[in-house]
């Protein structure tokens, strides 16, 4: 990841399931799926928190003792390589 903060997609259309959500981005022709994890990053991820901020916010949304630096990373990576980060 770049040293800016991630950010979504301008035009995602995201529709919430009973165990994520579903992201549509029309003008790549893009559709993806996201657990309940990768749905937290990509709704985080709206240009205001660094990679640092992001995993604090996901350690304590899910109570653990450390932020999950390299998982938020590996998070951070996937959604970017989907098209649905910048």
């Amino acid at each position: 990841m770049s040293g800016e903060n991630p950010q979504r997609v301008d035009g995602a259309e995201v529709q919430r399931t009973d165990d994520g959500i579903i992201v549509h981005v029309r003008e790549a022709g893009r559709v993806a799926y996201l657990d309940p994890t990768g749905a937290i990053l990509f709704e985080l991820a709206d240009g205001t928190r660094d990679v640092a901020a992001l995993a604090a916010a996901v350690g304590e949304l899910f109570d653990l003792g450390e932020p999950p630096v390299q998982r938020t990373l590996d998070g951070l990576r996937k959604l970017a390589e989907a098209g649905l980060i910048t």
